[in-house]
């Protein structure tokens, strides 16, 4: 009954230790991974930042070009380079 009792003790001693070591490395360890895991979050924003102020930057660029092409004097210059007879539209 006492050998019983002495291998139980034993075999919570390891289980013990075990855990507590596991514990020490995993509290050591994590720090680490979520500063990986945050840095590598930072640069795929930064990343996906660039892309978007490059996508806004053709996007403006677009707009204005077609805002250009709205007006008459780019109406005309595109009738004269098709050679298109325009006449004046008359107020009446």
């Amino acid at each position: 009954m006492l050998r019983k009792n002495e291998n139980i003790k034993l075999n919570f001693s390891h289980a013990l230790t075990i855990f507590t070591i596991a514990t020490t490395f995993t509290s050591l360890f994590t720090p680490a991974y979520l500063s990986g895991l945050n840095q590598s979050a930072m640069n795929e924003h930064s990343l996906l930042m660039k892309e978007r102020e490059i996508l806004v930057e053709r996007r403006n660029k677009e707009l204005s070009l077609i805002s250009s092409l709205k007006t008459p004097e780019s109406v005309y210059k595109m009738a004269l380079l098709q050679d298109l007879d325009l006449q004046m539209a008359k107020n009446e």
